[in-house]
């Protein structure tokens, strides 16, 4: 086998009763995630998680989106449909390759009732390749992969379930990925870390092992190009050694601000959140939509430490949750129901608002920063 033998609601949704970027904005990411390096009056950017969303499980036990999430179809479609940038995760193989893939484990279905376990960096690039391939009775992709999906519905874990998408595609470089998307979609490029969560501080042989042949692969990918780029990681000695190693690119320091257990207490509050962003010269913070909502005044807080948020999570498939974030001055939203987020916005600057088309209603926003 590939991997060793380790066994181990969405809300209705309103229509927006302000003006709210149309496609054709949202196709210029220069201007759109360009927002993220001080223009806030561009409005709020909005990207794809993934590509079209994260793959849950639907009432129906159906893996949805249909996409497979995290390749290059998953964000050809999320760019078809609107976004102006996408985010995704990049973990290093065994043979040193920056690859597009989000668990921290891969779980593959034996004979019998046998799963085995492994990570990506215990992988060559050809054995991840492997995970997801081409049909040997023609066309289509076959795959052994299984995984524990969270809920749509219930937001519980079920049972390992076959990951097979409707309209599936091979798993990607990251050189592959700056190949296929025209330079205008701009990239949240999440470096993402399998250390557990009772590890305090990330090693730092594991933090080169990642970060080295991730910023030679940008730096290669990118030369020349005018795509706006950021890097991100819930891993804030991560975030640290991107921002030591180079500063043509934003680092934001993603948190789930309490949501998450971890030994770091870096990681566990708004507070903390910013106070790394801050004393470490990172661009701003990425945080749970769910948490912004609830503790609105973190927004002020950190653009009075001249930081950037955005924010991520299912409550962003609410486009009344992003017309408040735009409201309140978050830079960018990151949604995973692409597919039903992106008409509905697009309808609702099309209903006759009072501003113009492109442009955001920020009533509170000098109250917000003075208070």
């Amino acid at each position: 086998p590939i991997c060793g033998n380790k066994m181990a609601l969405l809300a209705r949704v309103p229509s927006l009763g302000i003006a709210t970027p149309t496609c054709r904005h949202m196709a210029c990411a220069a201007l759109r995630l360009g927002s993220l390096l001080g223009d806030t009056a561009a409005g709020i950017a909005i990207g794809g998680h993934r590509g079209c969303g994260e793959n849950l499980l639907d009432g129906q036990q159906h893996v949805v989106p249909q996409q497979r999430e995290n390749t290059v179809h998953s964000f050809v479609e999320a760019v078809h449909l609107g976004c102006s940038f996408v985010e995704f995760d990049v973990q290093v193989t065994a043979d040193n390759v920056p690859v597009i893939w989000h668990d921290d484990e891969i779980l593959v279905k034996g004979q019998g009732t046998s799963t085995s376990e492994c990570e990506v960096k215990d992988l060559t690039l050809a054995q991840f390749r492997g995970l997801v391939s081409r049909s040997n009775k023609g066309s289509g992709w076959v795959t052994d992969v299984v995984r524990h999906f969270r809920s749509k519905i219930s937001q519980q874990v079920p049972d390992e379930s076959p990951w097979v998408c409707g309209s599936d595609d091979g798993l990607p470089t990251l050189q592959e990925v700056f190949q296929a998307l025209p330079e205008h979609i701009g990239f949240d490029v999440e470096v993402k870390m399998t250390v557990p969560d009772d590890v305090e501080v990330t090693p730092r042989a594991e933090v080169e092992r990642v970060v080295r042949p991730i910023l030679e692969c940008v730096e290669a990918c990118a030369s020349g190009s005018s795509r706006t780029i950021v890097f991100s990681s819930f891993d804030p000695d991560i975030c640290i050694e991107l921002r030591r190693q180079q500063a043509k690119y934003p680092v934001m320091f993603l948190s789930g601000c309490g949501l998450y257990k971890h030994v770091d207490g870096r990681r566990t509050s708004i507070a903390q959140a910013i106070d790394v962003a801050a004393n470490n010269g990172l661009a701003g913070i990425v945080v749970p939509a769910s948490i912004l909502m609830a503790n609105q005044g973190m927004v002020a807080d950190a653009a009075r430490q001249g930081l950037m948020v955005l924010t991520y999570g299912l409550d962003n498939d609410d486009p009344a949750c992003i017309q408040r974030q735009q409201e309140l001055g978050v830079h960018a939203a990151i949604v995973d129901d692409v597919a039903h987020v992106m008409p509905l916005i697009k309808a609702g600057s099309s209903s006759g608002g009072s501003a113009k088309e492109g442009e955001v209603v920020r009533e509170e926003e000098q109250v917000l920063v003075a208070s």
